[in-house]
């Protein structure tokens, strides 16, 4: 018998934040409104406000931030539901990456949200306390291993902090410390550094001042056996009790968060399809990284929980049944482009494709077809708005990202032009470089602008392809 794939929600943490989050949620559903209005209730001050209008320098204090990611996120899981008519797909496991462990136990029913929310509030007052005490920071390493970065980290008297993915380590550190860590990973070859807009040297040793009062804090908290395999962040094994929680919560303020461990032990327990939900869009790339193969949906806001495959009942959320179409498309007009084979190969090519259910297999078809029928036309497009970057002289993937993404923002009436962007952003990150993403969201949306293109529903689709 084959085995059965299973579903796993994630929750994101700080520095997914952005004003205006959460508010057309707000606005549509009735569960959403709920969630905002019980936290501003249980901290007696508008929340709500600060996520929605800013300012965007007191949503950022660490102690706002913290609750506001954490009501956002459940807004969004509530409101989908919701939108649903609570046909969202079943986890067999949630995680959250560090703030957002916290949103994962909400979600697993082992802590309530109006708990929830005073909690971080605390957390969040607490490690910026720590941060004044020690002042330090985080530094993001892209494109080295862990054991030069181990390497690196010894030699400077910093710490990891995150293991995120393959050729992604955040290390943390005392300011002269990360100075001297950075000099090193240059020396070492990486690719790029990225400082991070913290307040202090989380998930590291300069935390410890805290943790005996944080201990304290969470000792006055009432907690639940998971309901759902909550995987945590130090170790990557499920929380099965209460006095685990409380363990993980601590030892998570000064040790590393295992991400890349922690989704690995998900996929080899047969999670097929990842849920990033809340604010932004990190972790679904971050997943692709690490299991390719899987995946990966997000739930941040009204375009996710309202597209059709939700109200329909189908679910494989955020296009879920699509986004498998175009992953396939992307992958045999790829293989078509480096091979020069035509129409008739890259039918049969889809004909191989068992486990695509029937609906994913005829929009793949007709995205292939698109495509190479009107291959000149897009990329005569391409030429007109990337003038800077030869289409000749692009990678076979970012070219037919584009390709696709033109095709369905002129010729596919049931896909929302923002909708179309976002999916070709999240296949550049999935599949690119580190620098498609931005070349694809560059290009679209100077043709969306161009065009005035806004509004999918504003105007006939086929006159908006004839000026082309």
């Amino acid at each position: 018998m084959a085995e059965i794939s299973k579903t796993a929600y994630v929750f994101p943490g700080q520095g997914s934040q952005s004003v205006g989050m959460g508010l057309d949620l707000y606005r549509r559903y009735s569960t959403a409104r709920e969630v905002f209005n019980e936290a501003d209730a249980t901290l007696g001050f508008p929340l709500s406000r600060l996520c929605f209008e800013g300012p965007e320098e007191e949503l950022t204090r660490t102690d706002n931030v913290q609750p506001a990611i954490l009501v956002t996120s459940i807004a969004c899981l509530r409101a989908a539901g919701q939108a649903s008519n609570k046909d969202l797909p079943s986890p067999s496991f949630v995680a959250g990456h560090s703030l957002g462990e916290y949103t994962a136990l909400v979600a697993a029913n082992a802590l309530s949200l109006s708990d929830a929310v005073r909690l971080v509030r605390e957390r969040g007052r607490l490690m910026y306390k720590a941060g004044q005490k020690n002042p330090g920071s985080m530094l993001a390493i892209i494109g080295l291993d862990i054991d030069t970065v181990e390497d690196i980290c010894l030699h400077s008297e910093s710490t990891i902090s995150n293991i995120n993915c393959p050729g992604q380590i955040v290390i943390s550190g005392a300011t002269d410390a990360l100075a001297k860590a950075s000099k090193l990973a240059r020396m070492k070859g990486a690719r790029r550094l990225i400082p991070l807009k913290v307040s202090g040297a989380f998930h590291s040793p300069l935390m410890e001042p805290i943790i005996a009062e944080f201990g304290e804090v969470i000792s006055n908290f009432t907690f639940q056996p998971p309901a759902i395999p909550l995987i945590a962040n130090v170790t990557a094994q499920p929380l099965t009790n209460v006095d685990a929680i409380k363990e993980e919560l601590l030892k998570q303020l000064r040790r590393c968060i295992q991400w890349q461990p922690s989704i690995e032990y998900m996929t080899h327990n047969r999670v097929t399809s990842f849920y990033e939900i809340g604010p932004g869009r990190v972790l679904c790339g971050l997943i692709k990284r690490i299991a390719p193969r899987v995946q990966t949906f997000n739930i941040s806001g009204i375009e996710d929980v309202t597209h059709p495959e939700l109200n329909s009942g189908h679910l494989q959320l955020t296009m879920g049944l699509r986004r498998k179409a175009r992953v396939t498309a992307l992958q045999i007009l790829y293989e078509l482009d480096c091979t020069e084979h035509g129409a008739k190969e890259a039918l049969a090519r889809l004909a191989t494709e068992k486990a695509l259910p029937q609906e994913a297999l005829s929009f793949s078809e007709e995205l292939i077809q698109g495509v190479l029928q009107n291959k000149f036309k897009l990329d005569d497009i391409i030429r007109r708005f990337a003038p800077a970057f030869p289409i000749e002289q692009m990678s076979v993937i970012d070219r037919n990202i584009l390709r696709l993404a033109i095709f369905e923002i002129l010729f596919d009436k049931n896909t929302p032009i923002k909708v179309a962007i976002n999916e070709a952003v999240e296949l550049a990150k999935a599949f690119g470089s580190d620098s498609s993403p931005r070349l694809i969201n560059g290009v679209l949306g100077s043709i969306v602008t161009e065009y005035g293109a806004q509004k999918h529903e504003s105007e006939n689709l086929t006159n908006r392809s004839r000026r082309y």
